[in-house]
């Protein structure tokens, strides 16, 4: 259980093949564990790898929880404000949850896995969260963090290059997932990601981690796959407004209006709270240093932490660290 554990600098079941792959040697902390910021001297080129063709990037260091038993779906629903019951096996879900007062605390995707099997993926530790609203029901939460490395193969031709590893990526919808062989290493395929591209995740077993990463940078070889860090992925997200977490991409223009981008992330967010009927209300205003975005059922309050340029957007774009979210 990472939880437990004393603080301390790791490094993932992806670490030792990737680290082979960077001539930088240039990491970052996520979550207690070393995250390369690039692999080359020019994350541009990771960024055009990921939207011109296919790259990968090492998401082990999310926390993942699996929740089990025949009330599981109901206790999640009960704490997301995503109404899960909709969720039917072998389909994924973005969603947020709040504390008592309605301030959003995390974001995440719950990947249902069988009738009574789900599992949630975080940023930050939700363990002592979550197990705090278990009252009542058949329900067992566990942190399996440490049993499992994930990695995102993303971009147009990502398919391709796992069709030839992982048939079941053919058919697979966006946000559905399956359960397949990797090279003989079972592995959980979902059509996700937070590259805004076409992409994949692949859920191992971490003492097989460096098997599938072969047989997949191998099959990506005549792709043109290359690994990716955080500085090309924060593009990415940025250039295709994508949520981050725990910030998320407002995209600002010279003269200071939001771009349609900003009204994509509000009408992601509203679905999610109205069932799926996407209301478009925004109010945007200033106050000192800190600016607040607005809309029907939502408010979050940050200051500028981050800005950078989208190559597609062609214009600067501003990352918002929240000092809170407002649910109403």
């Amino acid at each position: 259980m990472r939880e437990d554990r004393p603080t301390m600098i790791r490094t993932t079941p992806f670490h030792e093949r990737l680290t082979e792959l960077n001539d930088q040697h240039l990491f970052t902390h996520w979550s207690g564990y070393l995250s390369a910021l690039r692999f080359s001297h020019a994350p541009k080129h990771e960024y055009f790898a990921v939207r011109n063709a296919v790259g990968v990037f090492d998401t082990s260091p999310l926390f993942k929880y699996q929740v089990t038993g025949p009330d599981a779906l109901d206790f999640l629903s009960g704490v997301v404000v995503r109404d899960l019951s909709v969720l039917r096996p072998g389909r994924a879900a973005y969603t947020l949850w709040c504390d008592d007062r309605g301030f959003v605390m995390e974001d995440g995707v719950v990947f249902r896995q069988s009738e009574n099997e789900l599992v949630m993926t975080a940023a930050r530790p939700m363990l002592s969260w979550l197990t705090s609203h278990l009252h009542r029901g058949r329900v067992v939460v566990e942190d399996v963090s440490d049993e499992y490395a994930m990695l995102a193969v993303q971009g147009p031709r990502s398919r391709d290059v796992l069709a030839g590893l992982v048939p079941e990526v053919m058919d697979l919808p966006y946000f559905g997932l399956s359960e397949a062989k990797l090279a003989k290493v079972p592995v959980t395929v979902s059509r996700t990601g937070y590259t805004g591209d076409l992409g994949f995740e692949l859920t191992v077993p971490a003492e097989d981690a460096v098997a599938v990463l072969d047989a997949v940078l191998e099959a990506g070889r005549p792709h043109g796959l290359r690994p990716f860090g955080e500085e090309a992925l924060m593009t990415l997200r940025i250039d295709d407004a994508e949520p981050g977490s725990p910030e998320t991409m407002w995209s600002m223009t010279e003269s200071g209006s939001s771009s349609p981008s900003r009204t994509r992330w509000s009408a992601l967010v509203t679905a999610s709270l109205t069932r799926g009927r996407p209301r478009r209300s925004v109010a945007s205003s200033r106050r000192g240093s800190a600016s607040t975005r607005s809309v029907r059922g939502v408010r979050r309050r940050g200051s500028g932490s981050d800005c950078g340029m989208g190559p597609i957007l062609s214009h600067p774009a501003l990352t918002l660290s929240p000092e809170a979210y407002l649910v109403w």
